[in-house]
């Protein structure tokens, strides 16, 4: 019988890496390897693994996955049954059946890889045969990839890589929104932060490419949506859809869209002072999303 997708919040979740989906059996040494004492205790051994905590999971299962082969890898989410231990020449082993969740997709390892961090999972466990249990919501960042969302964009490429660090701006390039820019840059710059505006990176044609990766590289993404600035619009609601930590500015309470608004943003006038007042406001903020 087919189980169906829930949108519930989940704080546990199988994580089965495999070369091949058609090989469901796991080596007892790489049953749990990486997992921490308390987790190999609920759970069990290769020996006596606790078969309803494991089938109670939801379960991501994943192609190997090293870095030059990513684009071409596959991931499924599901439930697991017929969770068994057993023992061949080569040893202790755990067997198990994985099934899909109905109305989800096989989808691209691209979309793991974009939350690494948030599911807990290290890149070096990708390219590793290994049965993990993790801490993470692996619905809220997955789902989406598995029913149907294009996790793959055609018009741009989004980065693997993470700079914890990374403060991305998306304002207005005209004149009077410089001063703004800089008054930012100055002051996450002075606490010990990277910061990148997009438009620093205009230098070819590729415009759209350089604006996904300083998206999907930042830890914070700042938005100015002073002016209703459509390139600003698009930028923050591509930070919004891949799931970056999000920080709206506005001069104006109008030039905020109506289905935005339920979003804290901070407002701020635009002039020296009305900038001054915004940096204590920014950096405490910005200081909060950094720590967690």
């Amino acid at each position: 019988m087919g189980r169906g997708v829930t949108e519930a919040r989940c704080e546990m979740f199988n994580l089965i890496v495999q070369n091949s989906w058609d090989y469901e059996q796991m080596a007892g040494d790489r049953f749990l390897k990486y997992a921490d004492g308390s987790l190999g205790a609920r759970y069990g051994t290769s020996a006596e693994p606790n078969v309803q905590a494991l089938m109670g999971l939801p379960t991501l299962l994943v192609q190997e996955s090293p870095d030059d082969r990513v684009a071409d890898r596959s991931a499924s989410l599901g439930w697991l049954s017929d969770v068994a231990s057993g023992r061949a020449r080569y040893g202790p082993y755990v067997a198990y059946h994985f099934n899909p969740y109905t109305g989800t997709a096989d989808f691209s390892t691209q979309a793991v890889w974009r939350y690494l961090a948030q599911l807990g999972i290290s890149s070096s466990q990708m390219d590793t045969i290994n049965w993990d249990i993790k801490r993470g919501d692996v619905m809220k960042y997955l789902l989406p990839a598995a029913t149907g969302v294009n996790e793959r964009p055609t018009m741009f490429q989004f980065s693997r890589r993470r700079r914890r660090r990374l403060v991305t701006v998306m304002t207005p390039f005209d004149a009077d929104h410089t001063p703004v820019w800089l008054a930012i840059e100055d002051m996450v710059k002075g606490n010990g932060w990277e910061c990148e505006r997009a438009d620093s990176l205009f230098t070819d044609d590729r415009v759209m490419d350089r604006v996904a990766r300083l998206v999907s590289e930042a830890e914070v993404v700042i938005c100015d949506l002073s002016g209703r600035n459509a390139n600003v619009f698009y930028e923050t609601g591509l930070a919004h859809a891949i799931g970056k930590k999000t920080i709206i500015l506005s001069e104006r309470l109008d030039d905020v869209p109506s289905d935005m608004r339920g979003i804290l943003f901070e407002r701020y006038l635009p002039n020296r002072s009305g900038i001054e007042d915004l940096m204590p406001k920014l950096r405490e903020r910005l200081e909060v999303l950094m720590e967690h």
